[in-house]
């Protein structure tokens, strides 16, 4: 029998060879242009280098693929508005936003805790997050054109009651907490423990845990630039880094200035 399955085996083997062969000549000629998301831990420079995951996400990309991979950064407003204008490819890294519905689609690549950052001073004043949302006397810091870690619901609550103040970046976000501009800030927990270190927030600010909801983070690809070929080239590359750990790693580098919570989904 098992002489019989040995043409097959050999077949099998040469087509795989062959297959690899192919794909390693085969020359991608497509250039993605990248946005990266202007805030810590996705992008930032150190001693004149670039870092941090969402760069580190792309050009390990662009190491499976062969494409090009054109790095801008862009605060989450401009992000949204060149994905519009269909001038960029992908966006690393957001959580799920309405804003893009329409111009791109959502990946989830990564959850994280949601915590609810506020002021010492009121950290007694409810249990849970929910309470702290439904208190009407209670002013949240939210980032332009994001709904962050809030459910839809919970967002369209605040803004109905018009309990926000907006800011193009997270740093604004923790710098109102310390101005007590607001009283409470949401924001996923794997950027949250750097902004509040810089700005020395350590004992002016307490969190609140969420045990039911995550943050959800992950990448948008334009719907009018990304062809079927490129969104499956992107999603199987990431299938691939998932599989063989890279996904982890990447996340859990112990020098990236972030909290180390973040899990790959």
């Amino acid at each position: 029998m098992m002489a019989k399955l040995i043409p097959f085996i050999v077949l099998a083997m040469l087509w795989g060879m062959f297959k690899y062969a192919f794909a390693a000549t085969e020359k991608c000629t497509r250039r993605f242009e990248v946005g990266l998301a202007n805030y810590v831990p996705t992008y930032y420079r150190e001693d004149g280098q670039v870092k941090g995951i969402g760069h580190e996400f792309a050009q390990e990309l662009a190491r499976r693929t062969g494409c090009t991979f054109i790095e801008t950064v862009y605060a989450r407003p401009s992000a949204i508005s060149q994905m519009k204008l269909g001038r960029l490819d992908l966006f690393f890294f957001t959580a799920s936003l309405f804003e893009f519905e329409g111009s791109a689609n959502f990946v989830p690549i990564l959850e994280a805790k949601r915590a609810l950052k506020v002021l010492s001073s009121i950290e007694s004043k409810h249990p849970n997050i929910d309470d702290f949302i439904k208190d009407k006397s209670i002013k949240f810091g939210v980032m332009i054109g994001s709904q962050s870690s809030f459910t839809k619901e919970e967002y369209d609550l605040l803004i109905s009651e018009e309990r926000t103040i907006g800011v193009p970046d997270p740093d604004g976000l923790f710098r109102m907490l310390k101005a007590k501009r607001v009283q409470a800030v949401m924001f996923p927990s794997m950027s949250t423990k750097y902004y509040v270190q810089v700005n020395g927030l350590e004992k002016l600010t307490k969190s609140i845990d969420d045990p039911d909801k995550k943050s959800v983070v992950g990448y948008v690809y334009s719907n009018r630039r990304m062809s079927k070929s490129d969104v499956s080239k992107i999603e199987e590359a990431v299938k691939d880094m998932k599989a063989d750990g890279t996904l982890n790693k990447l996340l859990t580098i112990p020098n990236h200035p972030r909290t180390g919570d973040a899990k790959s989904k």
